[in-house]
């Protein structure tokens, strides 16, 4: 009796370890798919809207529905470049960006600000193709690695628990 309840918690757990990997997935195209909603937004302020650079990151990319950065309370001591790298570093993992991504998204907040609107826009428009590109990566890996992932952790419970009992 033992060995079946701790059979059918291998499983449970395996199965559930693959669907949080598989879910890591799907939340990293999701977060992309905003990171470029996000820019393309930016570029409109930017034209549009003579707001500064905070104030534009800030309608942007922190939101109730998207919380990414929220750069709302800048250290007088500290450049904006500054602020917004640590804010990247400070991203938390529930939007399952990788590293390169973050590195990314970094460079792209260490020049806002620093030319005149045309050259904002042309950076913008430079970071947006670049984050597609990233997006389109996202999307191959949800779909070849998502459902691989959930199988595998399936298996692999299945496989623990026969060895088990």
């Amino acid at each position: 009796m033992y060995k079946l309840v701790l059979s059918v918690l291998i499983v449970l757990c395996a199965t559930f370890l693959g669907n949080s990997f598989a879910l890591k997935l799907s939340m990293r195209r999701k977060t992309l798919n905003m990171i470029v909603s996000a820019i393309s937004r930016m570029k409109t302020l930017i034209c549009f809207g003579s707001f500064e650079i905070t104030r534009v990151v800030n309608q942007c990319f922190c939101s109730e529905e998207f919380d990414l950065l929220c750069i709302n309370n800048l250290d007088p001591d500290t450049s904006y470049s500054e602020a917004f790298s640590q804010q990247v570093q400070n991203i938390s993992k529930k939007f399952a960006l990788n590293d390169a991504d973050k590195e990314l998204l970094v460079s792209f907040g260490s020049e806002l600000g620093t030319t005149d609107i045309s050259g904002q826009v042309a950076h913008a428009e430079l970071y947006q193709n670049l984050f597609l590109e990233r997006l389109s990566e996202a999307k191959e890996q949800e779909t070849v690695k998502s459902r691989l992932y959930k199988v595998l952790g399936f298996s692999l419970g299945c496989a623990v628990s026969l060895i088990i009992a």
